[in-house]
């Protein structure tokens, strides 16, 4: 990561090769490796967040969506898969054929595109819809080591007891 207004350089370093990277709207960057892995570090700090094992082949392109809780991947045997950087779980497999993958500003849609010989391309459209029951707070906070979760009597706050640090967390 080049910062521009010093000039000074701060190297992300993986033991794999890695093919492609994007930022998110958090200021994670994530990057896909030859082996199948994607790298997401904390831009800021240049810490190793998440390392997820997502493919079995090389990956080609990986993509935040705008809001950057979704990270997309595709793999070289053409396989795209949407996970959730905080918490590294794979949440959408698209099995067809596709090279390349773009989100709408708006956080709705996703286009896919499979580069065919000559001008043989086809295209994807998937329609991204934000359940109205379940909201992540994963960005919130660190909830990996909760050993319990509570809302406060008028749902505004939650709590939770870390069994890794022995404290409180609140989340409004």
């Amino acid at each position: 990561i080049w910062d521009l207004a010093n000039g000074e350089a701060r190297v992300l370093a993986t033991p794999d090769r890695l093919n492609y990277a994007d930022w998110s709207a958090d200021n994670l960057v994530a990057a896909g490796s030859a082996t199948g892995r994607i790298y997401i570090w904390k831009a800021r700090t240049g810490q190793l967040y998440q390392i997820m094992q997502t493919h079995d082949s090389q990956i080609q392109q990986v993509a935040f969506n705008p809001r950057g809780d979704l990270v997309a991947s595709v793999s070289s045997d053409g396989i795209t898969k949407f996970s959730n950087p905080w918490t590294g779980q794979v949440e959408l497999v698209f099995p067809r054929h596709m090279q390349r993958l773009s989100f709408s500003g708006d956080d709705r849609r996703v286009s896919l595109v499979s580069l065919g010989a000559g001008v043989q391309s086809r295209f994807a459209f998937l329609e991204l819809q934000a359940s109205p029951v379940l909201h992540r707070i994963e960005g919130a906070g660190n909830l990996k080591h909760a050993w319990s979760v509570a809302f406060s009597p008028d749902g505004a706050w939650l709590a939770s007891a870390s069994g890794e640090d022995g404290g409180v967390r609140l989340y409004d």
